[in-house]
């Protein structure tokens, strides 16, 4: 089971990140591989040296990265070329046209390719209807979100803690 921390993304411009979810994670390292934070923000200001520096470090000591909406701002190509991300959310607009917009498919067809061949997650968001779907192939690394399969659940109701 992994873990997506969404958080806002102001948190991870603060200097000391790393070190605070190092401390966080002192008693119980292997936690860290279960980590995947999610990047939500479209900005520049994830380029900044000590955020790289922060991420880069974050991830040697086995935490992971989503991008969400990718596709969506300017930034993403740079970011996805970083190397930082293991697994990339899709904008959910795409899932919105992909069967009317001739761009927008051929586009998820270039991602399915290149989520493969660069090895890295790739989660469809937005799927809200079953004949979404088709249009996406079944492969271990290409996932699938949307209201279709679950609308958002309080995590006090989907959480225990022990």
């Amino acid at each position: 089971m992994f873990m997506f921390c969404f958080f806002i993304f102001s948190v991870i411009l603060v200097v000391s990140f790393y070190n605070d979810i190092f401390s966080l994670t002192k008693r119980c390292p292997e936690v860290r591989k279960k980590l995947i934070f999610e990047l939500v923000e479209h900005s520049e200001a994830i380029l900044q040296k000590h955020v790289l520096d922060n991420l880069q470090s974050l991830k040697r000591l086995g935490c992971r990265f989503a991008i969400d909406d990718f596709g969506s701002g300017y930034t993403n190509y740079e970011l996805l070329n970083k190397g930082l991300f293991d697994v990339v959310k899709l904008d959910g607009s795409f899932a919105m046209n992909m069967g009317k917009n001739p761009v927008s498919y051929e586009f998820l067809r270039f991602m399915f390719r290149l989520s493969e061949q660069v090895n890295f997650t790739l989660v469809v968001c937005g799927i809200e209807e079953k004949s979404q779907a088709k249009y996406v192939p079944k492969k271990s690394h290409v996932c699938l979100q949307g209201l279709h399969f679950s609308h958002p659940k309080k995590l006090v109701n989907t959480l225990r803690v022990s």
